[in-house]
């Protein structure tokens, strides 16, 4: 079974599938907000292979903007942004920032298949480097990186930062929000013994 966290620890990828549509259920963010996990549901995803590419996407991108004259560039950028009022966490890992002295540009590479949560996770790690204090002065844009092509983000919405807040008070939330039972189910990792309702490939 899982264990209770002392307080809610929302990762930046769980806040991008219920904000973009693409996880329907709001349960399991909610759920992972609120515990951590002692075990996960067995999956046939090859995370190794997967690794192996990321890092190779990564590599190439790390060599060309280190071609930028002017341009500092970091990798695997920790991001954590606090939300005193319900006591919680926003936490993420950024997989490449290039700024010079006027303007910064975040990107995440993904090897699979393109989602809307690609670029909300983007825009996410967007509004925190906009808190952080080493970059306020500076103009913040993103990029997904694809295997064939980019995605840019020029700016977020201008109703970003509410529908961020609204997402984070519902993971926060003392009220369990609706679960839905499923497709989603297939990319879970939460065991049937931590959600009953949970529905087997099989089934």
């Amino acid at each position: 079974m899982a264990i209770s966290r002392a307080s809610p620890y929302i990762w930046v990828k769980w806040l991008a599938g219920i904000m973009s549509g693409d996880n329907p259920c709001h349960w399991q963010a909610w759920f992972l907000t609120k515990n951590q996990l002692t075990e996960k549901q067995p999956s046939d995803f090859d995370l190794i292979s997967w690794k192996i590419d990321h890092s190779r996407m990564l590599a190439d991108l790390t060599k060309e903007l280190s071609r930028k004259v002017g341009a500092l560039v970091r990798t695997e950028f920790e991001l954590k942004q606090t939300f005193n009022e319900f006591e919680a966490t926003l936490a993420g890992k950024a997989d490449c920032l290039s700024w010079d002295t006027s303007e910064l540009t975040v990107y995440d590479c993904k090897t699979g298949k393109e989602r809307d949560s690609d670029q909300v996770q983007v825009m996410i790690y967007m509004w925190m480097l906009s808190k952080h204090s080493d970059f306020t002065s500076k103009k913040i844009r993103g990029e997904v990186v694809y295997t064939n092509r980019r995605q840019s983000i020029e700016k977020l919405p201008d109703n970003f930062e509410d529908n961020l807040n609204y997402f984070v008070e519902l993971l926060c939330g003392r009220e369990a929000p609706m679960k839905s039972a499923g497709s989603p189910c297939k990319f879970c990792t939460i065991t049937k013994s931590d959600c009953p309702d949970r529905i087997e490939n099989n089934q």
